[in-house]
């Protein structure tokens, strides 16, 4: 095949061209912050059995260990939505977006494949889309045309609705480099996607380029699949064909462990003990297995041939399976980048869009020590897992746990190191972190400001130092506009509901009272923290239509914090 070779430069346009890196954005779907792999007697924030780790116990994940101990990992990374085409719209314009439908709408801006498309880039979109420009988000007969958003090449599925090998051209080729074909072991969803991407690097990519690899794993469904065995033996019509009997699933590694050894949930930080309580009664409701049969007389149907209940080990060793599989493809994409030698001037990051599910049967991502899931604001809902290399660029092997990064600041920080002028760039809400990602200070003056706008006109505000807040935006109202009847804000202020110091406690489980008093005490200096973040900040138009309030929200009652 051929390699991704370069000649030496013939001017200096040229030069400038090929200095520039290229960047791979890997997201996985619904992936907890505390899924990635612990690392015995490393640093706290993702030590084995550590109170407030972000470290699996469990997990077996040796292409991203290895690609953590390469790079940098940051455990204060947040997201900006609280569902996948928020999210991803984040990820894309480095804008703090709204819970808007992106589905149908599309963008809100030029996203920054775009423009580096402009500057010369190729670029590549692979896996789950969900950010617009075709008729549903949902609609998977219909492919997204090839220079969308600036993108070269698109192959996509609007939503995983399913958990077999997608149909496609890639149907039963399973991996096809990289990966030992003796067991015939199906590694996951994802397979496709990740064929798709390694064979554009050795046959298409030319540097530089852009490429997104989005994967479906592990949003829901999660395969409920029985051990291997029980399934030979209690869905005998689809087992016991020689393909599918020759490929076990994933999981069976992770339950053959937790037979000999057992499995610990106390390894486990407070965040997911009541996680573990509630699986036991999503798990009563049982699973219907269906399988269809050969044609009969009278025709074929679906028929339930067992209940299965998942122990919570069971759970979590098929959830396991899943992550173990990405992990597969993600080893060979990683591998065709060190095969194609462009691995010392390409960027990889490696997230999330936001927390895990946890509203089902095997539904078991990790939040560390955080509380909540997908679809909230609680620390477990919006850190994500963070993994950056840059070869000769980004100390490997560190980890931070108290730069706050979001999901924003991935377009304007690649902006910066394409070089693009700032003529040709959008407005940001986000800002370059190239240096926090050095390992060095001064990315934010005046510290981090993350908003979230939830449903009935509240808002959760991050901000630097652990603070975390959850107000309601209070109006008041009077009449105005050309007839004198129209309904009109006079006045806005946030009223807080809840303070927290997330640093000192993630799970979010005290909150400082008499909030909706007067202030007193150690609460003064807080709010008055916040007041002044909530001034210095500069608001994004969609969050100010959002709440129907000024640029500069005032903290309620702010004469009392003077």
């Amino acid at each position: 095949r051929r390699r991704l070779e370069t000649s030496p430069p013939t001017s200096p346009a040229q030069t400038f061209i090929m200095a520039r890196p290229n960047f791979v954005l890997i997201l996985t779907d619904d992936m907890g912050s505390g899924d990635l792999p612990c690392v015995p007697g490393g640093d706290p924030a993702v030590v084995c059995g550590g109170t407030a780790s972000f470290g699996h116990p469990y997990a077996h994940m040796p292409h991203l260990a290895a690609l953590q101990r390469d790079g940098a990992r940051f455990t204060a990374a947040y997201t900006l939505g609280l569902t996948c085409s928020p999210s991803r719209n984040a990820w894309l314009t480095g804008r703090m977006p709204a819970e808007m439908n992106v589905g149908v709408e599309g963008l809100p801006q030029p996203p920054v494949s775009e423009m580096l498309r402009a500057a010369g880039y190729a670029t590549a979109h692979f896996g789950k889309w969900n950010i617009g420009k075709t008729a549903t988000a949902i609609d998977t007969s219909k492919n997204i045309a090839a220079g969308t958003y600036g993108f070269d090449v698109i192959d996509e599925k609007g939503w995983p609705n399913g958990t077999a090998p997608r149909r496609s051209r890639l149907e039963g080729r399973y991996c096809v480099r990289g990966v030992d074909h003796s067991d015939r072991t199906w590694y996951g969803r994802d397979g496709g996607y990740f064929d798709l991407a390694v064979s554009w690097l050795y046959e298409v990519a030319k540097p530089p380029f852009y490429m997104d690899v989005w994967a479906m794993t592990p949003h829901r469904p999660v395969p409920m699949f029985p051990p291997r065995s029980e399934a030979i033996n209690h869905v005998a019509p689809r087992a016991t064909r020689p393909r599918t009997r020759a490929m076990p699933w994933l999981g069976d590694r992770f339950r053959d462990r937790f037979s000999a050894e057992g499995f610990d949930r106390h390894l486990f930080p407070a965040g997911m003990q009541r996680r573990f309580d509630d699986h036991a009664r999503l798990g009563a409701a049982g699973y219907k297995a269906k399988v269809k049969h050969s044609a009969q007389p009278g025709g074929s149907k679906a028929r339930v041939l067992q209940r299965y209940n998942t122990s919570l080990a069971d759970g979590m060793a098929t959830y396991l399976g899943e992550m173990y599989g990405l992990d597969v493809h993600i080893g060979r994409l990683l591998a065709a980048l060190d095969e194609t030698r462009v691995r010392d001037n390409t960027v990889v990051l490696f997230s999330s869009d936001h927390g895990p599910e946890q509203t089902r049967e095997n539904e078991l991502g990790s939040t560390g020590p955080g509380r909540g899931g997908k679809q909230s604001a609680f620390e477990g809902g919006i850190r994500l897992p963070y993994i950056i290399r840059w070869p000769g660029r980004i100390p490997p092997g560190y980890v931070d746990s108290t730069s706050l990064i979001g999901n924003v600041d991935w377009a304007p920080t690649i902006a910066r190191l394409a070089r693009l002028p700032d003529s040709s760039t959008p407005r940001f809400d986000g800002v370059s972190v190239a240096r926090r990602w050095k390992g060095s200070a001064g990315d934010r003056s005046g510290g981090a400001l993350f908003v979230w706008c939830l449903h009935g006109h509240k808002v959760a505000i991050r901000g630097p130092r652990g603070l975390k807040a959850f107000a309601w935006a209070e109006r008041t109202f009077g009449l105005g506009g050309r007839n004198g009847k129209r309904r009109t804000v006079v006045s806005s202020c946030l009223r807080p509901s809840a303070l927290y110091d997330v640093d000192v406690d993630p799970g979010e489980r005290s909150a400082d009272a008499n909030l909706t008093h007067s202030p007193t005490g150690a609460l003064l200096p807080r709010l008055a923290r916040l007041h002044a973040l909530l001034q210095a900040a500069t608001w994004s138009d969609v969050h100010v239509a959002r709440l129907g309030m000024g640029a500069r929200p005032p903290i309620c009652g702010r004469k009392k914090l003077e």
